[in-house]
């Protein structure tokens, strides 16, 4: 959203396609995100002061809006792969969401929550590491079920 209202109304095409660009999944931690998108800002600034001098009206003005999570659990626990397989295919895509996105985003974590219980807990290093490279951001939710599912049932 922002790098669109970067280049839609400030008209800075070169810095929106650098916001753009950032690799989110590269990241462990909201707060390392927000420095390098705060960077890159700061960069762009010095290299064209310029830009200093683009503001937007009022109607077009950037709102930053606060997001809060409710974390429930679910009554579904997974104690082996074949456990796991199943689950995969009955849990809400919100809690796909939570295991995958914002487990490793808000509570800084190097990798998503099913890539650590497998690779520790069941020491399914390999299957772990296949789901860890996944882009969770080229999928639609129901996608990367199916393709969790197909992973988890070639390592069945």
């Amino acid at each position: 959203d922002f790098a669109y209202w970067i280049r839609d109304v400030l008209n800075e095409e070169a810095l929106a396609e650098k916001i753009a660009s950032i690799d989110i999944v590269k990241f462990h931690a909201i707060s390392h995100l927000r420095k390098a998108i705060v960077k890159i800002v700061e960069d762009n600034v010095k290299e064209n002061p310029r830009i200093k001098s683009r503001f937007a009206s009022h109607d077009k003005a950037f709102h930053f809006i606060k997001s809060t999570s409710f974390v429930m659990p679910t009554p579904y626990v997974a104690k082996d792969l074949k456990s796991f397989h199943e689950i995969l295919q009955k849990v809400t895509v919100d809690a796909l969401y939570f295991h995958l996105f914002e487990a490793k985003l808000r509570l800084d974590k190097e990798t998503n929550d099913f890539s650590f219980w497998l690779g520790t807990s069941l020491k399914e290093v390999e299957l772990a590491e296949k789901i860890a490279s996944l882009d969770p951001y080229t999928f639609t939710m129901e996608d990367l079920r199916e393709e969790l599912i197909k992973l988890v049932k070639e390592k069945l």
